[in-house]
């Protein structure tokens, strides 16, 4: 009796010889089979393998460019007052072979200013005529800011509590009219008998 050879499932994969595995029935190379569990090239690269980019805001470039050159004018600044306090050091105790160094001192001044006035094309910037005044009479030119804020904030301070007054005023007037229209009626008595300017309320009519 001659043996019934065992039926075969087609389609199957023969086991992978080598490094490449053998090519099966469906042509499918076992040892080419990407593995699912990692990501592919063309998802960790985006659509195409090309990653998107993002461009720059052109403000912020010139914001910072504009800080970059505030901060190298600043050095520059200091540098000059540190060459001026050099400077009036060695004049102050001048010895007749101190005159090269005072010479010398003047030529990095000068060179030190010029360096500084090519800033004029580089910033746009305004410094109050007031910090300058301060500058000259001494004084420390933080003291304008304080000033200047303490003024904002007091003016920042009756703004909001005139505010305030007339959305109370509103409300209330909303809320009580026959108390809003008394309340007016004696305001503007107490008013003109105090010869002062009324408080701004709510008119009934509104």
């Amino acid at each position: 009796m001659v043996p019934t050879p065992s039926p075969q499932t087609p389609n199957t994969i023969p086991s992978a010889q080598g490094a490449g595995g053998l090519v099966g029935a469906t042509g499918v190379v076992p040892g080419n089979i990407a593995d699912p569990s990692q990501p592919s090239s063309s998802t960790a690269t985006g659509t195409g393998g090309a990653g998107t980019s993002t461009q720059p805001d052109p403000s912020e470039l010139a914001a910072a460019q504009t800080e970059q050159t505030r901060e190298r004018l600043e050095e520059k600044l200091q540098e000059l007052i540190q060459s001026l306090l050099e400077l009036s050091i060695t004049v102050y105790d001048f010895q007749a072979e101190s005159n090269s160094l005072v010479h010398q001192k003047i030529q990095e001044l000068t060179k030190q200013l010029g360096e500084i006035e090519q800033f004029k094309d580089q910033l746009d910037m305004m410094v109050p005529w007031e910090v300058l005044s301060y500058i000259e009479d001494g004084k420390n030119p933080d003291l304008f800011s304080k000033t200047f804020v303490e003024a904002v904030a007091g003016e920042n301070q009756f703004t909001n509590g005139k505010s305030f007054e007339a959305a109370l005023a509103q409300n209330l007037g909303d809320a009580f009219p026959e108390d809003m229209e008394d309340y007016n009626a004696i305001l503007q008595e107490v008013s003109s008998k105090s010869g002062q300017g009324a408080i701004t309320g709510v008119s009934p009519t509104q």
